[in-house]
């Protein structure tokens, strides 16, 4: 899902439970509201087939579209893996509004450019940039739709212009995170990252990220941001950042391994030597005594990269961005 195990019980504790009637009314609201707009539902993210589910369970999908029996089989699993198959109907609402409520950017957002896609993080730490589609939701396009789309992104882009450029929101992003509100701040740079056409820029942008979700102990979410930082900007040392995303998760070899590639292009970094020698510390303290390494892997195994945009431009980092974010040569 998106948030961590932790986070959901926080959410739910510091959350009042509403009374069965009220739940009920908060229910039929998120129905009505699907039926007037069918593509509300991408704003759910992960947390949209729990709450389909509940939604049809409470008997409010009638003749609605999201009667439809679509789910994503996997996202399900692991949504059951937490929660378990008979999940209270509170934790589905608290949850799917807590996710909902951070996609509100203040906004339209007629251009469609980021709703469907959403941070996702699964048991196992695989991690994917998830684009959400259900095909219930499908409709059939009037001949004029298409050209009405593009009216009102135009319209949306002429009423406010500064939406539409990346950087606005990498500055709103940064302000968020100086107020430690690290979720929104990455809703803001999600959001700058789709609208960059520029592989330095997002780059620069994975790279907040990744930094942000370390701090909140999203750590295989961080190395997801730093492997997409390290395949648009192929910088060496990035391998250091994502070396230590490892570490604080525990797997000393891929740790080891991502900052011994980081030392072969930046031989005699302090930094990087400390944490080789620490890592070394800790697995010679751990049960098995040594650092394990993948059969027949002679490079770290870095996950593969999922940007929406292909590089349009690969221009090198300059010394100012490598001090900024550590780990210089």
């Amino acid at each position: 899902m998106y948030y961590t195990s932790d986070e959901h019980k926080t959410i739910l504790e510091q959350s009042t439970r509403p009374s069965t009637k009220d739940l009920h009314k908060t229910l039929k609201h998120y129905a009505q509201e699907l039926t007037a707009d069918p593509e509300s539902y991408r704003l759910y993210g992960p947390y949209w087939w729990p709450l389909k589910t509940l939604l049809r369970d409470q008997g409010l999908a009638g003749r609605a579209w999201f009667r439809g029996t679509h789910m994503d089989q996997r996202l399900v699993e692991e949504w059951d893996r937490e929660f378990g198959i008979n999940c209270d109907p509170w934790t589905v609402v608290c949850l799917a509004r807590e996710y909902r409520n951070l996609q509100d950017l203040g906004i339209p957002d007629s251009s469609g450019q980021d709703i469907p896609f959403h941070l996702v993080e699964y048991s196992h730490g695989e991690v994917e940039l998830y684009e959400l589609c259900d095909p219930d939701a499908g409709r059939q396009l009037d001949l004029f739709e298409a050209m009405e789309d593009q009216q009102e992104e135009n319209q949306a882009f002429l009423d406010n212009p500064g939406s539409f450029i990346p950087r606005t929101w990498e500055q709103s992003g940064d302000e968020l995170l100086s107020q430690n509100r690290v979720h929104c701040a990455l809703r803001h740079y999600k959001r700058a990252v789709l609208l960059s056409r520029d592989s330095r820029e997002r780059s620069a942008l994975w790279l907040r990220m990744g930094l942000a979700l370390g701090e909140a102990q999203h750590h295989w979410k961080a190395v997801f941001a730093f492997t997409n930082c390290y395949q648009t900007g192929e910088e060496a040392w990035v391998m250091g950042h994502i070396g230590q995303a490892y570490e604080e998760l525990g797997h000393w070899g891929e740790a080891k391994r991502c900052y011994e590639a980081a030392l072969e292009h930046m031989p005699g970094n302090p930094e990087l030597q400390q944490a080789v020698i620490r890592i070394q510390t800790r697995a010679g303290s751990s049960s098995q005594g040594t650092i394990p390494k993948d059969a027949g892997s002679e490079s770290p195994d870095i996950p593969k990269s999922s940007e929406p945009h292909p590089d349009q431009d690969d221009q090198p980092w300059d010394e100012d961005s490598q001090v900024l974010f550590g780990f210089t040569g």
